[in-house]
């Protein structure tokens, strides 16, 4: 079982420390580098998001302490950021604004959208594509009378399949009165039609959190939904209930329980079983424990809990993320901040969820739970905290982690404080692809576009092409497909966020061959991303044999791996003229050639370890041979 530990309490290993492997010789946990930048007044919500489009996360932050305002940050792509830069809100309430981003008017580049509190209006900041934002376009939507955006956080995805980014967003009646959530649908240039009521809370439940996802892999784009009952003495949270709504691709959406508990939670959404359904997990404060609560296509959730650390001091009260910190899929590690309780002196910590076993039936906890020390500067404490979040804040594929946070007693000025993930990855020995230099695209890495593949090269092992790619999203990704000659031969869920990954080896297609083949890349709303190339198989398996007379066997090599079928290529030098060359297996005669000094068939055989025996002939009946071994693989 992989595990993180590292605790920094009270040590001065290093400045900024999420985990430090490197200080205490840890081996099984991932490690972090530090820096620190400018953030600006301190945010209650930040969202990482690629704003200029330049495949590297940047930083959007709500004005936490005072409202009326939001800051941009641009990554440097180390870790650090440019100093932020402010975009006024027209809000009539003091609270963090929501915000969501997307691409709202079709240009290709990430805009940004906010519903104001205390109205009923949503402005959307079209997106330059450079990293700044045009002045706001607002839009009154008719709301129910008396109903007013509440700060309760929004999230857009295009639930209705027509293109157009849409918003899912609460609404209430201020001084008690109803709630209700609703859809509202993007225009295509930036502006919404009226809402939708989609859901109505139950009278007294007040809705706290939505999060995005496709819970039952229909291709639809769903919401997950957080309702607190405030307590008979008016105190926010006696109790919590946590519901997915399921869209139809339309604009109806069926509300399914997914648990009712005592006290405050968090809700977070995420693919943390990497199959492919986007599940629920959050902290539930009562009891002191992680609720994960997968998702399936039946629309009902199996539920695990885990126990918290008992931190003297300390409380998750923040949101809890997730992905593949340890490359050690296919379950995702999760993450939270534990901070200072009221009078408390302790340092915040890291709290780590970790696993190497999946879920089991559970009977017993899924996972780990490990604590390391939380950024800090020059050991001082901060108040106040926003994240983490998680971004890819530089190129080497790993997800990295950003918190804000303030040690001004009003919490006016903050810091960006950024994790490199720099673990031993295990990604990198796979030779994952890259990611796209842009926020929305597909790069192909192996075969390259319009490339002419020797057989068994084009990247993988002999007899073996391997498709690698990757993809950026400005929504949330949920898989990845390779389709070869218009039928689909992989889909994988190596997603985090709004990055993406496919690497798949097939058996090498037949040399002189030519193969149309598309990579896409879908969100939870099923939006695709595409991208066409082709390839063509070379006839003949390299150079000719220097020096001594014999045969160039290109496939199979010896001690090799091959799909059944298997190709097997040879070339022959030979003196004089040929007569034939022939191909033997296991001693027994598959393949005869005599027109050509290259040899080019495929053979099937059962799986196993077999022998290869390659003969030519000349017609004085000189005769060359060469042996190798290989496994054959059946097809899965």
């Amino acid at each position: 079982m992989l595990r993180l530990r590292c605790s920094l309490r009270g040590a001065a290993c290093a400045v900024f420390a999420f985990v430090s492997a490197s200080c205490f010789g840890q081996t099984n946990s991932p490690s972090f580098t530090y820096s620190n930048s400018s953030g600006g007044p301190t945010p209650a919500h930040i969202y990482p998001v690629d704003v200029n489009s330049d495949g590297i996360t940047d930083i959007v932050a709500d004005n936490g302490q005072s409202g009326g305002s939001f800051t941009v940050s641009i990554s440097n792509g180390d870790g650090t950021f440019k100093a932020p830069v402010t975009y006024d809100i027209n809000s009539i309430w003091t609270v963090a604004t929501p915000i969501a981003t997307g691409d709202f008017n079709g240009d290709g580049k990430v805009d940004i959208a906010v519903s104001l509190p205390g109205t009923t209006q949503v402005a959307v900041y079209l997106g330059n594509g450079d990293g700044t934002f045009q002045a706001p376009m607002a839009t009154s939507v008719n709301l129910p009378s008396g109903a007013v955006f509440p700060a309760t956080p929004i999230v857009a995805a295009d639930f209705n399949h027509d293109g157009k980014v849409d918003l899912v967003a609460a609404a209430q009646t201020p001084n008690g009165g109803p709630w209700g959530i609703y859809l509202l649908l993007g225009d295509g240039t930036g502006g919404f039609t009226d809402p939708t009521l989609i859901y109505t809370p139950t009278s007294g439940w007040e809705v706290q959190t939505l999060v995005l996802g496709d819970f039952d892999t229909d291709g639809n784009a769903d919401v997950g939904v957080l309702e607190q009952m405030p307590c008979t003495n008016g105190q926010p949270g006696c109790s919590s209930n946590v519901l997915a709504l399921f869209g139809n691709g339309a604009t109806s959406f069926a509300a399914v329980d997914v648990t009712t508990v005592s006290g405050t939670m968090t809700l977070g959404s995420g693919d943390i079983n990497s199959d492919g359904v986007t599940d629920l997990f959050g902290i539930q404060n009562g009891p002191g424990r992680l609720g994960t609560f997968l998702g399936n296509n039946s629309r009902k959730f199996s539920y695990f809990y885990t126990p918290l650390p008992s931190l003297t001091g300390l409380a998750i009260t923040g949101p809890v993320v997730t992905a593949d910190f340890m490359g050690d899929r296919p379950i995702l590690e999760l993450a939270a901040l534990a901070l200072p309780t009221s009078g408390s002196t302790q340092s915040p910590e890291m709290v780590w969820f970790t696993t190497g076993n999946g879920f089991n039936d559970g009977s017993t906890a899924p996972y780990e739970v490990e604590t390391s020390a939380a950024p800090s500067t020059g050991g001082s404490i901060y108040p106040f905290y926003a994240g983490p979040a998680v971004g890819m804040f530089n190129r080497d594929l790993k997800p990295d982690l950003v918190v804000a946070g303030s040690s001004e007693s009003t919490g006016s000025v903050s810091d960006l404080v950024t994790g490199l993930n720099s673990t031993s990855w295990i990604y990198e020995a796979d030779g994952f692809c890259a990611l796209p230099s842009t926020g929305n695209g597909i790069l192909l890495c192996s075969p390259s576009s319009e490339q002419t593949a020797a057989q068994g090269e084009a990247g993988g092992y002999p007899g073996l092409t391997t498709i690698s790619a990757s993809a950026n999203s400005f929504g949330m990704l949920r898989k990845m497909e390779f389709w070869l000659d218009g039928v689909k031969e992989e889909e994988t869920h190596y997603v985090s966020g709004p990055n993406a990954w496919i690497m798949y080896s097939m058996n090498t297609p037949a040399a002189g061959t030519t193969h149309n083949a598309t990579i896409y890349a879908a969100n939870v709303d099923n939006t695709l991303q595409r991208y066409d190339f082709t390839f063509t198989i070379g006839n003949t398996c390299g150079t000719l044999p220097q020096g001594a007379y014999g045969e160039n066997v290109c496939t199979p090599q010896p001690d090799g791996s091959y799909f059944d079928p298997v190709d097997v290529i040879a070339t022959a030098k030979i003196t004089g003229t040929l007569k034939r060359m022939e191909l033997w297996v296991d001693g027994t005669k598959m393949f005869t050639e005599t027109n050509s000094l290259t040899l080019n068939t495929t053979v099937t055989v059962s799986e196993g370890y077999h022998e290869y025996d390659i003969y030519a002939v000349n017609t004085a009946g000189q005769k060359w041979e060469t042996t190798v071994f290989g496994t054959a693989l059946q097809q899965q």
